[in-house]
């Protein structure tokens, strides 16, 4: 039973996460007036909300596409992450 509240809070949370992780863009956007660069925080819930996703869904299926997917997804804002902390330096 706890299991099972456990992985539904992991749903929840990755869902929450991805439904609200453009809201610091759109905000940094509306107050600069352009779109240049990209919130940190957008890519960070961003992040977790495909790790708790990932979660809800090992917990929940053995779709192998659907996991692939959010592990990917994982890999690509991890690449992201990465470049924000370690930007190149040029010249």
């Amino acid at each position: 039973m706890i299991e099972l509240i456990l992985i539904s809070l992991f749903g929840f949370l990755g869902v929450s996460l991805l439904a609200f992780c453009g809201l610091p863009q759109m905000i940094q956007v509306f107050r600069q007036k352009h779109a240049e660069g990209v919130n940190v925080d957008f890519i960070y819930m961003w992040f977790w909300g495909e790790v708790f996703l990932l979660l809800y869904v090992l917990g929940t299926t053995v779709d192998l596409l659907l996991i692939c997917n959010y592990v990917l997804n994982i890999v690509i804002v991890s690449v992201i992450i990465y470049y924000i902390w370690f930007p190149s330096r040029k010249g």
